[in-house]
């Protein structure tokens, strides 16, 4: 979790307005400051201090927060994703038969994000068309995706791995 509280605030409210009136649960892996925040009483924190030689442990820190869910469907994201109106009533139309899904992303300014992406090791990164399924180049990035929490458990991150050292493209490359 960050700390900007206006930031993680904004993807809080929109999680419970999409999931509102439904079992869900948010995790927050983070710092013991989070506690103090009256927004977050309803909020499972899982403490997690980073040591100042070591930071970037994103992997260990997904890792945790999957370890502690009790529910199947896991959305893992960064603190500053937020969901759009209407995502709870795509996701139950796109259904449930899936291990790993991601759904479009969208930018504040309307354009895409990189979130439907394939790794060819002749071209590298390229987006992909959202019609086509993934292939065996599929590349899941480690900002937001959808995974079912038994799978994950299965093929945790791998945790030696910090941010931007290509933890999501080993994981991707894996599963």
């Amino acid at each position: 979790a960050g700390t900007t509280n206006d930031i993680l605030k904004q993807a809080i409210t929109s999680i419970n307005r999409e999931f509102s009136g439904t079992p869900y649960e948010i995790i927050i892996v983070g710092p013991s400051w989070l506690k103090k925040e009256s927004f977050l009483s309803h909020i499972k924190i899982v403490p997690y201090y980073e040591l100042n030689i070591s930071p970037g442990l994103i992997t260990k820190k997904k890792n945790m927060g999957v370890a502690t869910a009790i529910y199947d469907k896991i959305i893992l994201s960064h603190d500053y994703v937020a969901l759009e109106s209407g995502f709870r009533a795509g996701f139950e139309k796109f259904g449930y038969n899936f291990d790993v899904c991601m759904t479009p992303v969208i930018n504040s300014d309307g354009s895409r994000w990189i979130d439907w992406l394939g790794y060819f090791p002749e071209i590298g990164f390229a987006m992909i068309p959202y019609e086509i399924e993934g292939t065996k180049y599929q590349y899941i990035n480690g900002t937001y995706f959808i995974v079912k929490r038994n799978f994950f458990v299965k093929f945790p991150l791998d945790e030696r791995l910090r941010w931007n050292e290509g933890e999501d493209s080993l994981w991707s490359s894996q599963i």
